[in-house]
């Protein structure tokens, strides 16, 4: 495709083959580019072998966490089954096919669903929270795993007890509890902050706007 910018066919190799790591959002946005909207109704192997012709072939985790969030724009699957939520965490967090029966980190979910709302900020057919009871029900569990009793702000739909103290009769150490648990909710929201700031780079790089520019 001689039309594009060799800068874009540049880094845009680099992110297919994994030499850069990189965000699904930043992938499928390349696609876009490349082959238009029609591309998300694409056979994955289709996929593969178009980007293999054009540009690189893309690698294996790399492929996985484009796929993901495809059939998350395609598809409300993500946001009702709580394997596909799982499937989906591990994908756009690229983690390594040993660790896929972990229980993810708070920071991995909340990323999935950072990702996941900042391309589709309203998903058809919901009206307030997207995701159901069953996966509630597991962030639930994602959270009291790592001891937080506050839920970081995009996992705010969470539900979850204000603090989970024995502390009620003691009002110093209550709030210094309190204190510590929106702590640790204020430390993931800065990483998925500082986790945003390189995807609107990478974005950038490949010449691409915000999905939520207007």
């Amino acid at each position: 495709m001689p039309s594009l910018q060799r800068e874009f066919r540049d880094q845009y190799a680099d992110f297919l083959s994994g030499k850069t790591e990189t965000f699904a959002t930043v992938l499928v946005g390349g696609l876009l580019r490349l082959y238009g909207v029609e591309c998300l109704s694409w056979d994955p192997t289709t996929i593969r072998l178009e980007l293999k012709r054009d540009i690189a072939e893309p690698a294996r985790v790399v492929n996985t966490q484009m796929q993901a969030l495809i059939a998350a724009l395609t598809t409300d699957m993500v946001y009702q089954d709580v394997p596909t939520f799982d499937q989906t965490i591990n994908a756009l967090n690229r983690a390594d096919l040993s660790e896929q029966d972990d229980i993810p980190m708070v920071e991995e979910v909340a990323w999935t669903c950072t990702e996941l709302l900042l391309n589709d900020p309203e998903p058809v057919g919901y009206k307030d929270i997207p995701f159901s009871k069953d996966i509630n029900k597991y962030c639930q569990v994602v959270l009291k795993d790592e001891g937080f009793g506050v839920a970081p702000q995009i996992l705010k739909w969470v539900t979850l007890p204000v603090v989970q103290s024995d502390f009620h009769d003691d009002p110093m150490m209550y709030e210094a509890v309190y204190k510590g648990q929106q702590g640790m909710a204020e430390s993931v929201d800065d990483a998925m902050q500082s986790r945003l700031e390189m995807l609107f780079q990478h974005l950038k790089l490949l010449g691409l706007r915000t999905p939520t520019a207007e």
